[in-house]
């Protein structure tokens, strides 16, 4: 709304558009319009506005000049989103690798995660990011302290910098992160925990 200043009701962003959908990080905000363009704003020290800049706002900046973005996530100083086709992109901090780009350096603008076309969801955490593709494969990379990626093992030294498969032989709906742990529910509604406990 333009101003630093917290507000005790409701107040409106850009009421001139439409919003479909809004994710709220650490401390920054993107939504998607109904129109599918992509607006962030908020804090912006890693980047994680994706407006390829470092520097904060405090109204919403259109993300790249596409009008096909499907659905926003964000995490703690970075932003995940999926497109219309599937591509998945991520761009802001990265020290973990939980941008899923197979390096350790942070990103400003939206850069695509491998080249698959069937991401439908994605969940950023603070250091570790799970995602659902294909037909119900659950993926998650970054930090692997403490078993949070839920592939068997844990450990500064067994961080993955790209989507990793997790429980091959399940079939997953839905996956939540949080910061050192993480939930998914399987297509047969089962419930699987791991990570700090």
């Amino acid at each position: 709304n333009g101003s630093t200043e917290g507000a005790t009701a409701p107040v409106a962003i850009l009421p001139e558009e439409l919003w479909e959908s809004v994710a709220s990080g650490s401390s920054h905000t993107c939504a998607i319009t109904t129109e599918k363009s992509l607006f962030c704003w908020g804090s912006n020290m890693s980047g994680e506005l994706g407006i390829g800049t470092t520097e904060p706002t405090t109204v919403p900046m259109r993300v790249d000049v596409d009008n096909d973005w499907g659905t926003v996530a964000a995490g703690d100083s970075y932003t995940c989103a999926i497109k219309n086709d599937g591509s998945l992109y991520c761009w802001g901090k990265n020290w973990d690798g939980q941008l899923g780009l197979d390096d350790n350096e942070g990103r400003q603008i939206p850069t695509r995660v491998g080249m698959e076309n069937d991401w439908f969801t994605v969940v950023p955490a603070m250091r570790h990011t799970c995602g659902i593709r294909g037909d119900h494969e659950l993926y998650c990379w970054g930090v692997n302290y403490d078993g949070r990626l839920g592939n068997g093992e844990s450990g500064s030294d067994v961080n993955r910098l790209v989507p990793i498969r997790i429980g091959t032989g399940d079939l997953w709906k839905a996956v939540s992160t949080a910061y050192d742990n993480t939930c998914a529910v399987t297509v047969d509604n089962e419930l699987y925990c791991w990570g700090v406990n």
